[in-house]
């Protein structure tokens, strides 16, 4: 019971990023129907099943949120530099995934300490599922030779639905990562 404590005193004090909704419960097998023995041990077995806070609602409906959800969560993942949330934003039916993929990955290896701002200038309606976006990009070398990168853009993002909620189906244009 102890642990279980220590991690809800945990997750209240410092929430880890990439949580949102977050359920504390025993495992199935530890329930009532179980030994003394396996029911003792239940206080130290939780297990953890979170939501990503930064996804979209489930809604397939477009609204002025859905861009402001994924671009935090993009933000965030650039930030952090988690190359698998930061391409979890993207479809990757999207056209050229692959060469934005390896551009994100590049990214990470040759600049840290990176910072995104963006403002969202425009937001379409359901049927256009896009918004342009004015987007900052700036990044430190690894290699202390080199000097830091800004580059800032005005971005056309579109939307599309999927079963974590929505995702970048296009960006324009496509080359934001592949300039640093």
């Amino acid at each position: 019971m102890v642990t279980g404590l220590l991690i809800l005193a945990w997750l209240a004090a410092f929430g880890p990023p990439a949580l949102g909704k977050v359920t504390l419960g025993v495992r199935p097998e530890l329930r009532a129907g179980a030994s003394q023995e396996h029911r003792t041990r239940a206080g130290t077995l939780l297990h953890l099943v979170s939501e990503p806070k930064d996804q979209a609602p489930s809604s397939q409906e477009f609204s002025s949120e859905v861009p402001e959800t994924v671009l935090s969560a993009l933000r965030t993942a650039l930030v952090q530099e988690d190359l698998k949330s930061a391409l979890a934003c993207f479809d990757p039916d999207m056209p050229d995934f692959t060469p934005l993929s390896d551009s994100v990955h590049a990214l990470f290896d040759r600049y840290t300490d990176i910072r995104v701002r963006y403002h969202i200038l425009q937001t379409g309606d359901d049927h256009a599922r896009a918004a342009v976006v004015e987007f900052t990009l700036e990044a430190t070398p690894v290699d202390p030779n080199q000097l830091s990168q800004r580059r800032t853009e005005q971005l056309r993002f579109n939307f599309a639905p999927s079963g974590h909620g929505w995702r970048i189906a296009d960006l324009q244009p496509r080359d934001l990562f592949s300039g640093f």
